[in-house]
């Protein structure tokens, strides 16, 4: 039986997509799968549980951010308390943290398309950030 609710819809994905993660499966131990999808528009897209040996560089890297930055500095006391920052860091991860393997930008602003806009304000302001200390430089000769 697939636990999927009508809401999800698997598909082959591009090789130039980005993913946010829209859950998880418990399992035995911890858990069991990562749930990844993607937004169109305002609905959110199933893509792929990540249980799968194609993806076990992913999820080991995922748990180590999720334990590394999560789990050991939040202590949860309960199962109810780990789900809680668990969906905590989730929303974080996917909407304020940066990520390096996509330019130092959150996931969300990648979905959005919003990776050019935020290169060329970096710019921007590298470009002005130069230019006052070359004034500085000429003030203080």
């Amino acid at each position: 039986m697939d636990p999927r609710s009508g809401a999800w819809q698997k598909m082959r994905v591009k090789s130039c997509q980005n993913f946010v993660i829209g859950g998880y499966t418990a399992g035995p131990r911890n858990f069991d799968a990562i749930i990844l999808g993607y937004y169109d528009g305002a609905k959110l897209i199933y893509v792929a549980r990540t249980r799968y040996p194609q993806s076990n560089g992913k999820i080991e890297r995922w748990h180590k951010s999720l334990k590394g930055e999560c789990i050991r500095p939040g202590t949860p006391l309960s199962l109810e308390d780990a789900r809680r920052l668990v969906e905590s860091y989730v929303k974080h991860y996917n909407d304020v943290r940066l990520n390096s393997a996509i330019g130092y930008i959150t996931p969300k602003d990648m979905l959005a398309g919003r990776q050019q806009e935020i290169h060329a304000e970096r710019d921007r302001k590298l470009e002005e950030a130069r230019k006052q200390r070359q004034i500085r430089r000429q003030q203080a000769a």
